[in-house]
């Protein structure tokens, strides 16, 4: 699912990196976050509407910077796979397929 990364620093957040996530060196934090907002739509509102991006997620952990930091690091929303992509565990099952409880 992720390309590893040797000794390699969040591009968002500037924590250990564990992976490309969304064409993108990135924590697990980072990657979770990006798709869980990507997934759900979230919007979100700056708490501090300063100029400073990097600061104000830093600092005051505003999630509307951390999206912006996210997609200026080169996160792509189009990677995030959503349930109506119909990408579930099981793919797609045979019709004739039956079901029994265990």
């Amino acid at each position: 699912r992720c390309i590893k990364t040797a000794n390699s620093q969040c591009s968002v957040c500037g924590k250990a990196a564990t992976g490309i996530h969304y064409l993108c060196v990135s924590c697990n934090g980072c990657r979770s976050f990006f798709r869980r907002t990507i997934a759900l739509n979230k919007k979100y509102d700056c708490r501090r509407a300063g100029d400073d991006t990097k600061e104000c997620f830093n600092r005051y952990r505003c999630r509307k910077c951390r999206l912006t930091l996210c997609l200026a690091a080169g996160m792509n929303p189009d990677a995030v796979q959503t349930e109506e992509d119909g990408n579930d565990e099981m793919g797609d099952l045979p019709e004739d397929l039956q079901v029994i409880d265990i």
